[in-house]
């Protein structure tokens, strides 16, 4: 009797050395880590400069956010932006822009929109012939927020799904 339940003991063991050997052995086969880049990616962040031409004004650090909607428009975050020396940061939202997918990444503009400033319409700032670009290295863009010329070149620092 000892001998059959020494023997009991030893099966069971043996059965579950060989259980966790195979569970250590095997890997999922989706294991494949997927690569992100601007063909697939629907977040971007760019950390920048932004220029105003009149009055003459220039910030640097200026982070810009650009998160895909649907498949034919954008939002663009700007956060904590100033266009002028004494303007107080604004985080503004230009909501529904239409964009188009390139060879290059994407390419985006509108002829008028007016922007939201704390979830409110910002008409004194519509964003007149806005148009820019964003690739694998950058977010650009250019528009007239009212009267001042802007521009925006910033390095992308984030891109996600």
């Amino acid at each position: 009797m000892k001998k059959f339940f020494l023997f009991a003991v030893a099966a069971i063991t043996i059965a579950a050395c060989e259980n966790k050997t195979k569970t250590e052995v095997e890997t999922p086969a989706d294991n494949k880590q997927e690569v992100i880049t601007v063909a697939n990616a629907a977040h971007f962040e760019a950390i920048g400069t932004v220029k105003v031409a009149t009055p003459a004004f220039e910030a640097d650090n200026d982070t810009v956010r650009v998160t895909i909607l649907t498949d034919t428009t954008l939002r663009i975050d700007l956060v904590k932006m100033r266009f002028a020396d004494k303007m107080p940061q604004l985080d503004m939202v230009i909501d529904s822009v239409r964009y188009i997918r390139t060879a290059d990444g994407i390419e985006f503009g509108e002829k008028a929109i007016v922007p939201k400033y704390m979830d409110k319409p910002f008409p004194q700032y519509t964003a007149n012939d806005l148009k820019g670009s964003i690739d694998e290295d950058e977010i650009e863009f250019e528009t007239s927020f009212a009267a001042f010329y802007t521009t925006y070149e910033g390095e992308i620092s984030k891109m996600s799904k």
